[in-house]
């Protein structure tokens, strides 16, 4: 066995989406998921973040955390705020930060907030350099406020670390354990075996896993789903739409409705 090998290249956030948007009573929820980080940046007005028995009032000047893979509700009468959708990839985890489930507060950050809010929109290089940067500080101050711990890297084989590396490489709703076993020289019994073992999930499992991940980023990134199905390499948009649709509960359209709040 040994380590995944980390390193810097493997530790890159990626901002999904963000906006800046005023809202009125229409903003509310009571069952929304969660299926990537959001940061909530409140420049103005108040509102509310509810999940199990935590209930979180949103205030100007805090900014707020809700962690992917995490159902949660939301409300208010009127409220401004910047966010941002973010998911942090490192190792075979698509969000490391789901690992916190709950939503946290970081209080008093109106100085980030008023510098995000001017750098906000501009579309020089210098500027969004500084609001990346700024989201990482925003990330570290969570972690260093909760002193959150995240779980230690987990060791693999060499061959379930090249067929991760293979399954991320080439993306494909085609791509087959056949393909990949003939590419690592391995049989398919024992690539199944083995990944299962490792990893803890069918690897036929973990390739859909990381089909619809892809959908959702390139959905995320304003592709077009005819665009998203030739490249994912599904028959056509219609079966790219249904698949979604049964995986997710929502529709595409539902889905970028989503990316909003």
């Amino acid at each position: 066995m040994q380590p995944y090998k980390a390193d810097l290249r493997h530790l890159n956030i990626d901002i999904v989406g963000h906006g800046k948007v005023q809202l009125d009573a229409s903003w509310n929820c009571d069952d929304a998921r969660n299926y990537f980080t959001r940061l909530y940046l409140v420049t103005g007005g108040s509102g509310y973040l509810r999940s199990g028995t935590q209930a979180v009032e949103m205030r100007p000047g805090n900014i707020y955390l809700i962690p992917s893979e995490y159902d949660f509700g939301f409300g208010c009468a009127s409220l401004e705020k910047i966010f941002f959708h973010i998911l942090l990839p490192f190792g075979e985890k698509t969000d490391i930060l789901s690992e916190i489930g709950r939503i946290l507060t970081l209080p008093d950050c109106q100085e980030i907030i008023d510098t995000l809010y001017k750098l906000y929109g501009s579309n020089d290089i210098v500027s969004l350099m500084k609001t990346k940067m700024l989201v990482y500080s925003v990330l570290d101050s969570f972690i260093s406020l909760y002193q959150l711990q995240f779980s230690e890297n987990r060791e693999f084989s060499k061959l379930v670390e090249d067929a991760l590396d293979y399954i991320w490489k080439n993306v494909s709703i085609k791509l087959s354990v056949k393909d990949i076993a003939a590419h690592l020289y391995v049989s398919e019994s024992k690539l199944r075996n083995t990944f299962r073992a490792e990893v803890g999930l069918a690897i036929g499992a973990y390739m859909d896993a990381a089909v619809f991940f892809t959908v959702r980023k390139m959905l995320s990134s304003g592709y077009s789903i005819e665009h998203i199905a030739n490249t994912l390499e599904f028959c056509d948009r219609n079966y790219l739409s249904r698949r979604f649709k049964e995986k997710f509960g929502k529709t595409v359209s539902q889905y970028r409705q989503d990316l909003l709040i």
